[in-house]
């Protein structure tokens, strides 16, 4: 105790010691000034008396060096030079007087010394007398140099020490060994509050801020140095009190921070000491002396000193350090005292309301720390709520209410800066509340969760009813913006609050989301916000909307996606989300609630298209069940109901053509994607079975119903030219839908000998209907790829077929001649309106596959009569014998020449002379060798004779082909 007591000393010493030497030298240069004024005003400056003429000239060469030197003149004025960077020193107080301090502390620790070992001294009560008696001389001595100006230093010098040393011997006379000769616990510290009362008198009455501080810290110290005690820390809050006081005189605000920190450091030093001592009440106390400290201090910066709107780093840190070591206080004494939520909301209402005070009169940087201290305080009373059992929940809950509650204050009131710090208090409170909710969810059963559904409920009513209240009053939107860099109007506003609330909005419906209650209100809720949003036009709420609705379509759809995988599904009517979300987002779209005029956009088609979506997978799951095959059919009827209320519904209601144009394409898109879903679910499931009901083939009542949709689609499909491009192009493309819709069922249901001809009449019908009706030109295109396909099938597939029977009928050759006869007349018309499609499709602009009609019809020789000839010379090659092939082939070529001289072709007659060059080559290297006598005499005559006949009928007709040439 003896070292600290010495330590204590010598450092105040030695403070003192600096500033009493930083005054003198200030003195001492003030002095130097005075010197400096004085002797100017002795000697002033003599000059001889100027002529008339003299006066003269000066003042015209004063002119015209005026004139001349202006401009450097203006430069000099202009160039500013910045003052050059000092570098550090060591101050002049440490650098002058550090003998004076080192002497000083010598002197008062051997002072100190001697009055504890003198053998003169042999009695305690001796030493403490001495060393008052000292104290006093010190005092006196003060007293008689404090009239003359030049001691005033060592007046206050003199005087610290005097204070200092008395409350040393008042402090060893009841505990330092050496010193003590008071054994009385009472005595004693009676004692030492006298040498208290003399450092306290000191304070009040020095004029130095520095030596006021150092009497009152070493006061409140004191007291722990001293065997602790219950009253000793009333009595320290009292002469902290009172040394509080003396900051009144002055902006002393070091002088109030050291007396609040040493007060701390003195409830601190006493708890720790008396912790297993203290009752209940004593802890009261303790609380109750705290306060009373921190509001004297506090109140200090409301005296009419600091009325000014600028803010001083010394003062708002003298005042915060004020309120933090309250907060302090109080906790080391909350565990033990049951009201101190209490205790901390009176605090933050005290503040709350002192700060509004320092509003008025004008000390805008208090004003606004007590504000937010007080808000920081009241958090802390809420927090501390653990002494009455309260949950981490809802005491988060309750922290974030109270949070909103000052934003809302602070918005009326339009304190930017205020709400801006309000607004991160505020979303850190979420995130809290976040977390406590994640825990109560994981440790709490799923049948005991609908409070923690109410809290979440209760939580997003509160932040949307924030914002939309603050809607009314046209308060600032707490866009990230504003928060972070204070812009009040920015561009498309997005309330981070709501956004949040939706966050909890998502989670009841995520955990409660078998909830038949959840269900219902939250699509309820998702109505309303896009109610609100047109009729308010508050386009705060768009990103707010919009996510909502995506995340519960979203849900709705992976719950409907689990139903898949289960064997057993509830009914529909069974959840309020199935039909609900359908209903909802039809009265979204028809409604006309999904407008954003801010964006310039709409979202109707996306909204379309989640409807789509939600009743495919209620038909899928909630159908399958009953039969595999009605899927499919209910696909085929909602991309029918899409067509209509697409062209139908936007005609009923007054939309704007934007909204109109954007139903009919969304409506267009679904529809399309209903039908391409049966198309699927026919090629997966219906072709794979073929179930009949009373003698009808289900299978084929579906093909008809399917090609009949399609041909429905065709006919009704709105062409609008204000649709996209990629709208309209699906609109074109439906009659390749139903041409693969119908090659499909031709290749399913028809027999594999009747499949040619069915190609050919389809190729025929496609050229006939684009000759004469307004159909697509591109089916000319797609009639002459049937016409290839029927050549194909007719030389590869169906001579490859056994026969049934001996019937003629029954054979496969018959089909194949009548696609042959068919392809014939294919090539008939063709050649007859071959100079229309050529002139037609050369004069107007061409794109996609109508370019390939001049290059298939122009030479119609080359690209349909020389490709039916080769799949009729692989039929007989196919079909008959080797022997007479070469005949069979000869007879071909003599009709293909006469059709090429028919039709004036020179490049069939080449074709048909080089096939003719080509079985007399085979005639002599097969025929000659691999036939027998009969067969090869038939087969070397017939051949003759045809190639006689070929060539006079070239001799008698090539003029036609000379003609033509020449025309």
């Amino acid at each position: 105790m003896d070292i600290i007591a010495l330590l204590v000393f010598s450092f105040t010493l030695l403070y003192l010691h600096l500033k009493l030497s930083a005054r003198v030298r200030q003195c001492e240069q003030l002095l130097k000034e005075m010197k400096i004024l004085s002797m100017c005003k002795s000697s002033p400056l003599s000059f001889p008396p100027i002529t008339a003429e003299e006066s003269i000239e000066k003042k015209n060469t004063s002119s015209q060096l005026t004139v001349k030197r202006s401009p450097k003149i203006v430069k000099s004025q202009v160039i500013e030079k910045k003052p050059p960077r000092k570098p550090f020193k060591i101050p002049n107080i440490i650098k002058e007087n550090w003998i004076g301090v080192f002497g000083s502390i010598a002197l008062v620790i051997g002072a100190v010394f001697f009055g504890l070992t003198a053998e003169i001294m042999q009695h305690a009560e001796v030493r403490v007398g001495v060393m008052i008696a000292v104290s006093c001389l010190f005092l006196g001595i003060s007293q008689q140099l404090k009239s003359r100006a030049d001691w005033a230093p060592l007046c206050g010098w003199l005087k610290s020490i005097s204070g200092t040393v008395i409350l040393f011997a008042t402090l060893g006379a009841g505990g330092i060994e050496g010193l003590q000769f008071i054994h009385s616990p009472l005595h004693a510290l009676y004692f030492l509050c006298f040498g208290i009362s003399i450092n306290i008198l000191l304070a009040m009455t020095t004029p130095s801020q520095a030596v006021a501080s150092l009497h009152v810290i070493l006061s409140i110290l004191s007291f722990c140095l001293a065997p602790q005690a219950l009253i000793l820390l009333p009595i320290g809050a009292l002469v902290a009190s009172v040394g509080l006081i003396a900051a009144y005189r002055s902006k002393w605000d070091l002088h109030l921070l050291l007396i609040v920190i040493a007060f701390a450091f003195q409830n601190t030093f006493w708890t720790i000491s008396l912790s297993t001592q203290l009752l209940p009440w004593m802890h009261h106390l303790a609380i109750g002396s705290s306060v009373v400290v921190s509001l004297i201090a506090a109140s200090v910066h409301y005296s009419k000193n600091y009325q000014s709107p600028k803010l001083e780093a010394l003062p708002l840190a003298a005042h915060i350090t004020n309120w933090v070591l309250l907060t302090w206080n109080i906790w080391l004494h909350a565990p033990f005292f049951k009201w101190t939520p209490f205790v901390l909301g009176g605090m933050a209402v005290a503040g709350f309301i002192l700060a509004r005070i320092a509003k008025r009169k004008g000390i805008l940087w208090l004003y606004y720390t007590d504000t937010l201290l007080s808000q920081l305080v009241a958090m802390s009373a809420i927090a501390s709520m653990t002494t009455f059992a309260v949950k981490p929940l809802d005491l988060s809950l309750m922290i974030l209410f109270e949070t909103i509650a000052f934003n809302f204050v602070c918005r009326f009131q339009k304190e930017d800066f205020l709400l801006r710090v309000g607004c991160f208090l505020q979303y850190i409170c979420y995130l809290v509340v976040i977390n406590h909710l994640l825990d109560t969810l994981s440790t709490t059963p799923v049948t005991d969760q609908f409070p923690i559904y109410l809290r979440m409920g209760i939580v997003t009513a509160l932040s949307w009813g924030y914002h939309v209240t603050g809607s009314f009053k046209n308060f600032v939107v707490d866009d990230f913006r504003f928060v972070l860099f204070g812009q009040k109007d920015p561009k498309d506003p997005v309330s981070i609050t709501t956004l949040l609330g939706t966050l909890f909005f998502m989670g009841i419906y995520f955990f409660g989301y078998n909830s038949l209650v959840v269900q219902a209100i939250v699509l309820s809720v998702a109505g309303l916000i896009a109610l609100w949003r047109k009729l308010k036009e508050d386009h705060s709420w768009n990103l707010v909307f919009i996510i909502s609705l995506i995340f519960v379509h979203l849900l709705s759809w992976v719950h409907l996606t689990v139903l898949l995988q289960k064997t057993s599904i509830p009914s529909i009517i069974s959840r309020v989300d199935f039909m609900g979300l359908v209903l909802l987002d039809a009265l979204l779209i028809f409604g006309n609630l999904l407008q954003f005029k801010l964006w310039k956009k709409n979202i109707h088609h996306f909204v379309i298209y989640a409807l789509g979506i939600q009743i495919s997978l209620l038909t899928y799951v909630f159908t399958k069940q009953v039969s595999i095959l009605i899927p499919g059919l209910a696909y085929l009827g909602f991309s029918v109901l899409a067509l209509e209320v697409g062209r139908l519904i936007p005609e009923l209601f007054k939309y704007s053509d934007d909204v109109k144009q954007k139903i009919r394409e969304g409506m267009s898109h679904i529809g399309l994607a209903f039908l391409i879903a049966f198309i699927s679910r026919f090629v997966t499931v219906h072709l794979q079975i073929d179930p009949i009901w009373n003698g009808i083939s289900l299978r084929w009542a579906t093909e008809a119903l399917g090609l009949l949709t399609i041909f429905y689609w065709m006919v009704f499909y709105p062409q609008k030219s204000d649709f996209s491009r990629f709208t309209r192009f699906c609109g074109s493309r439906l009659l390749e839908g139903c041409l693969g819709f119908i090659t499909l069922c031709v290749f399913v249901e028809m027999p594999e000998v009747w499949r040619p001809f069915i190609w050919v009449v389809i190729a025929i019908g496609l050229f006939i209907g684009s000759l004469n009706y307004k159909w697509p030109k591109r089916l000319y295109v797609y009639s002459w790829m049937y016409l290839i396909a029927s050549i194909v099938h007719v030389a590869f597939v169906t001579s490859n077929l056994t026969m049934p029977s001996l019937f003629a009928i029954e054979q496969h050759n018959t089909p194949a001649f009548m696609a042959v006869a068919l392809q014939f007349c294919y090539a008939y018309l063709a050649y007859g309106r071959r100079e229309d499609l050529v002139d037609k499709q050369n004069s107007s602009p061409t794109e996609g596959m109508i370019r390939f009609i001049p290059i298939l019809y122009r030479q119609p020789s080359l690209t349909i009569l020389l490709p039916i000839f080769l799949g009729v010379a692989l039929l007989f090659a196919f079909n008959f014998e080797k022997a007479i092939l070469t005949l069979l082939w000869v007879g071909l070529i003599c009709v293909y020449l006469a059709v090429g001289l028919l039709v004036k072709s020179k490049r069939s007659i080449q074709i048909a002379m080089s096939a003719l060059v080509f079985c007399s080559i085979r005639l002599i290297v097969f025929d000659l060798v691999q036939s027998d006598l009969a067969t090869r005499a038939l087969v070397f005559i017939g051949v003759g004779s045809l190639m006689l006949g070929v060539s006079v009928m070239y001799k008698k007709y090539k003029h036609r082909i000379e003609i033509h040439e020449g025309a």
